[in-house]
């Protein structure tokens, strides 16, 4: 199956460094490593299924999980409100930008928001956003798979916002 095959994809890539990026906190307490605020792992990025598959594969025992509210109030896990400087969204929706120019979450569905790449440095993987639920359902495979409970810390990233546009 898929997940089979993504699983071992990410096995050969167990020997790759996680280098931590962007005042993230990455430790170790001897019984696996704490992940929190956006690692890049392995050259994936940050906040992807296949960061995620990586962490859970590198032994994390939390993944902080930055959730932001879609147009149809979903949540999607991102760590920012702005689009443009970590998505390809200009490419496919130019004329959706607001005045300030940027584009924001709230302003699309979760179809159109997993339908945007991602950027990161190895510009030949495609990357993609992805809905919470999504995330939580992977968590909850790689437990079986790996037979360890994975804990979820989900952080909301800028309420005050969601609030102002009218989500909570």
């Amino acid at each position: 199956t898929m997940f089979r095959l993504c699983l071992f994809f990410i096995t050969v890539l167990l020997a790759c460094p996680v280098s931590p990026t962007n005042a993230t906190t990455l430790t170790d307490s001897g019984e696996g490593l704490i992940i929190t605020c956006g690692p890049t792992v392995a050259g994936f990025g940050q906040n992807n299924i296949q960061s995620t598959i990586l962490a859970a594969f590198k032994k994390a025992r939390y993944l902080e999980l930055p959730l932001v509210l879609s147009k149809d109030n979903q949540p999607v896990v991102f760590d920012d409100i702005y689009l443009d400087p970590h998505t390809d969204v200009v490419e496919h929706y130019p004329e959706r930008a607001r005045e300030d120019g940027h584009y924001y979450v709230i302003d699309f569905t979760l179809a159109e928001l997993k339908g945007l790449q991602l950027k990161h440095p190895a510009d030949s993987t495609y990357l993609y956003l992805s809905g919470f639920e999504e995330q939580l359902a992977l968590v909850r495979k790689l437990e079986k798979e790996l037979e360890r409970v994975i804990g979820i810390y989900p952080k909301l990233i800028k309420t005050w916002f969601h609030s102002l546009e009218g989500q909570d």
